[in-house]
Order: structure tokens, then sequence, then C-alpha cells
């Protein structure tokens, strides 16, 4: 789509006209010599005249502007679980959740192989970290997952990061869904939001039979700083979360233990927390008045 525009001086055309008006009226009444002859005088008028058809267009200022529609590339990012998890038995027992990620993989690369040239398709493999781009990789998928712990946080979080230029359309997250990362780069909530951010669509596949609340028991106290510095008579807010897992419908006391060189731990404060579901994530917060000068550890 092609246009044209004009911006004249000072954005007046009354001006423009004006002046042009002035300088039609001297070259009309103003005439070169009679000594030159007929052929001169017509090719003088005649530059004078183009000189005047030039000094219009500086005034108006014309502009041509071309725009031109491009489809903008964009990405489908698809995640798969490499841990040492995905070989416990998928829904079927008779497979392992690798063999069924695989075969889902195996799947989506021949559903997705003839999608329109701007949309490309990266996938990578993550535990703790995130393997480089395996879609158009020569090398043979894994035959057995080899990561130690899951990070799905910074996992996502450097998947999405990782390109800054592209227009991610989506990200197919396959796995077992359990975070095992004791103290991951990037929290969940914090991938969570830059996929808001960004308004990336997450589409989750897991694999492997639903938790059975109780089946298995856990409580964890997570993002606890390792070390604290404060003055005598200072307050200090301790800030944590508590991760507990199969205690549905159960009250777990949270406690505060300061504990000085040579001496035995004291319980300063108990907090008794609700656990309403299988698999929940508590934020802590307590308040501890410094004592006395010296080294003291929190438990």
């Amino acid at each position: 789509m092609t246009s044209w525009r004009f911006e004249p001086i000072f954005d007046s055309y009354l001006l423009v006209m004006v002046s042009i008006c002035v300088l039609m009226a001297l070259w009309l009444f103003v005439r070169p010599t009679r000594q030159l002859s007929k052929g001169r005088r017509f090719t003088l008028a005649s530059l004078r005249f183009c000189l005047l058809l030039l000094i219009l267009a500086g005034m108006l200022r014309p502009s041509r502007s071309a725009v031109e529609k491009k489809r903008q590339q964009g990405t489908i990012m698809i995640m798969l679980d490499q841990t040492t998890s995905m070989q416990q038995p998928s829904v079927n027992t008779d497979v392992t959740r690798w063999q069924a990620q695989s075969e889902l993989y195996t799947k989506l690369k021949n559903a997705l192989g003839d999608l329109e040239e701007n949309i490309s398709v990266k996938s990578y493999l993550y535990s703790d970290e995130i393997s480089a781009d395996i879609w158009t990789s020569a090398d043979p998928f894994p035959e057995e997952p080899v990561g130690e712990q899951t990070d799905i946080g910074t996992s996502l979080y450097r998947a999405v990061t990782s390109a800054p230029g592209d227009r991610v359309l989506g990200v197919i997250l396959l796995g077992d869904g359990t975070q095992t990362a004791f103290r991951p780069q990037v929290e969940i909530r914090q991938a969570g939001l830059e996929l808001d951010r960004r308004r990336i669509p997450l589409f989750t596949v897991p694999f492997g039979k639903q938790g059975i609340a109780g089946a298995g028991r856990d409580v964890a106290i997570e993002q606890l700083p390792q070390q604290y510095r404060v003055f005598t008579g200072n307050q200090l807010n301790i800030r944590c979360v508590a991760r507990i897992r199969g205690l549905s419908g159960s009250t777990v006391p949270v406690r505060l233990s300061v504990q000085s060189e040579g001496q035995p731990p004291e319980v300063i404060k108990t907090l008794n927390v609700e656990s309403d579901e299988a698999e929940v994530v508590i934020p802590i917060e307590m308040e501890y008045t410094a004592g006395q000068p010296g080294n003291y550890t929190l438990t």
C-alpha cells in the first residue's frame, strides 16, 4: 500500500499559495530583455518556470510512504522431561513414562512437520537445565533419561528467554510434573510471571498415575536464607515457605528454635499451618528479637 502526503513549511498551505502567487507574478511580468533572440527568451522563461516548480515542491515537502505487511515469525516450544523419575511406570504399566513421552514426541514431530513457513518448532530436554534445540538435530533421541533433578521453573524460564527476538506462540510441557530441585535457580512462580508477561500459553502433558494423598508424605522448609546479620535488640523478620505433601486435612507445627554456641536449642516460636490439599506451598513469617552479641543457629 502506497500513499503520498504533504508537509508544507510552517504547516501552512496558505503561506505556500501566497508565496507561489508572488513568484508567478514575477515570472509573468518580469520579462527577459528584447535584445535576446526569441529562442533564448523561451529557454530562459522555461528555466524560470522549472525553478518555480522546484520551489513549490520544496515548500510543500511531499513524501511517499509504502506499507508492506509481513507476518511475524513465531515459535512453538516443546519441553521433554529427561530426569530419571521418568523411568517409573506410566498410566499403562507396560511402558515407562519415558517411553510414553518418546512415543508422543514422535507423533508431535509428524503432526508439526508441515507448518507454515513463518512458524518454527524448537524442542528441549530438561532436568535442572535445558539442552540445546533437538528438533532438527541429527542425533538420535536418547534411549534413557539421565537427569538427576527436575527444575521446571528454571527450565521454562531459560527456554522462553533463550531467543529474545522470537515470538513464542506456546509452550508444550511434557513430564511427570514433579519439582524435585532443592534450590531452583528460578522459582516456578517467577517463570509463570514471565510467561504471563509475554502472553505465552502453557500446555501441560503429564505422565504417570495421579498421586494419592498420603501415599508419600513429606514436609520441607524452603527459601530460608543461609545467614542473617542483625544488631542486638533489633527485630528480625524470618520468611520462608513450607512445602507439604501427602498431609491433606492435617495441621503441621512449624517451630523456630535458636541455639547459641555450646547451648541446647531453644524453641522460641511455634506456628501451626493447615494443609488442605495433597500438595501445598504455604508462606511462613516469624519474628525474632536479637539477644546478646554472638553467633546463633536458627532452625
